[in-house]
């Protein structure tokens, strides 16, 4: 077998290769000894310059992930120079392959956050989708808030933001719908604010983790986090990270409102993607109830859209069947354990008060986005794709046609359907 070996030109060859190059492999530094993973870039708008903010993955033998999570910042006059700046701060190449969500300050949300989209996605900076997420303050003291939290909330943050597209209340974008959107040049993109907010609201607090215990200080590069009494009270005050329903209203690729979530409630109903709600009953009273409080879940929704047109002016019906059940029944001195599906709770009275909520909370989300002329249903868009010649037509009637928006009519069928 051994002499079969040594006469063969194959077998002699690879030998050889394998000769020359194991001992080069063995010796060769390893990756993470020359670039960073990133999971998270928070990037800011200050008077002069960027701060652009990276939450890594710093790998280390017999340590927490608590201990891993890392964020360095750098400033520049522009996105790539900032980020080579913060690659010589930190002696890697910054690699952004495993971004999973890029996050916007205040300012930077205002201003535009299309060139920067733009910048990441033709310089093939990014392998996958991250998920857009602004914030009420500094992009910075996000990821370095996040990074104190013992798991691996970079990771959850983008979930969250996720997990947002499938509630009534609030928004989602990833950087390709919303530069979908953006390029469109009719839609508005919602897009999900995890806010800073002080102890007593809810949400996730920061205030109990301790950033002494980690590997490393959360925060590095040309940027710290802020030191003395002034940046002591900064994140005493906002030490809690809260997901309420607050989005960042997009048109013309900047922000230009941030509703909460009773105001994005209107459009969680009309959008498919959106299969999670809980709605409530107050003061319902009928053959079965008296004055009782009514908790619903969503089970199920059917979405169809219908464009026409009536004497020249677009008109969207929206017809909305929706399952629901009833999950809690809360009034005085009712017998619950009579509460067992023998009845049927979801009577005529009670159907008839959900519709009027759900019909009320549509026409508070419309009539709100056309002040910000914001189409976040995308019907300008469907109009021009499916109604050309009369949207066109409708269009030369208006003195700006920036104003398209505001004069379609909306008009909301709704069907409701379900038991205890």
């Amino acid at each position: 077998m051994t002499k079969k070996i040594l006469t063969s030109k194959i077998m002699i060859f690879i030998l050889i290769v394998f000769a020359i190059y194991f001992p080069l492999t063995i010796n060769m530094t390893k990756q993470t000894d020359r670039r960073t993973v990133v999971v998270a870039v928070g990037i800011d708008k200050n008077e002069a310059d960027y701060t652009v903010s990276m939450q890594m993955i710093v790998p280390e033998a017999s340590t927490s992930f608590k201990e891993n999570l890392q964020v360095y910042s750098a400033n520049g006059d522009n996105i790539l120079q900032t980020i080579e700046n913060l690659s010589i701060h930190i002696g890697k190449i910054t690699g952004l392959g495993n971004l999973s969500a890029i996050v916007f300050g205040k300012e930077m949300a205002k201003q535009g956050i299309v060139e920067t989209l733009d910048f990441f996605v033709r310089s093939k900076r990014i392998n996958d989708n991250p998920t857009i997420i602004t914030t009420n303050a500094k992009a910075k003291t996000l990821l370095e808030k996040v990074a104190l939290i013992d798991n691996n909330f970079a990771y959850s943050v983008n979930s969250l933001a996720k997990l947002n597209k499938t509630s009534l209340n609030t928004g989602f974008s990833s950087v390709e719908s919303f530069l979908s959107d953006y390029y469109s040049g009719t839609i508005a993109s919602t897009v999900a604010q995890i806010n800073q907010v002080a102890d007593d609201n809810e949400g996730i607090s920061t205030k109990s983790q301790d950033s002494s215990q980690s590997g490393g200080e959360p925060s590095g590069g040309a940027t710290s986090t802020p030191t003395g009494e002034e940046g002591q009270n900064q994140q005493e005050e906002n030490n809690v990270l809260s997901n309420d329903g607050d989005t960042s209203i997009f048109v013309g690729g900047k922000e230009v409102a941030v509703f909460d979530a009773q105001q994005m409630r209107g459009f969680g109903i009309l959008t498919r993607e959106s299969t999670r709600a809980v709605f409530t009953l107050k003061n319902v009273s009928d053959n079965f109830l008296n004055d009782a409080e009514v908790v619903m879940s969503l089970k199920g929704k059917t979405i169809t859209r219908e464009y026409t047109f009536k004497n020249g002016v677009p008109q969207v019906k929206n017809n909305v069947k929706l399952i629901v059940k009833i999950e809690q029944i809360r009034q005085e001195n009712k017998d619950l354990d009579q509460m067992d599906g023998t009845y049927d709770y979801l009577t005529d009275e009670v159907k008839r008060l959900l519709k009027l909520q759900i019909v009320n909370q549509i026409s508070e989300s419309i009539n709100l986005s056309k002040q910000y002329n914001a189409d976040i249903l995308k019907v300008q868009d469907m109009f021009f794709k499916f109604k050309h010649d009369q949207w066109n037509k409708y269009l030369k009637t208006l003195p700006d046609k920036t104003d398209a928006y505001k004069n379609i009519e909306f008009f909301t069928d709704i069907q409701i359907s379900g038991n205890l």
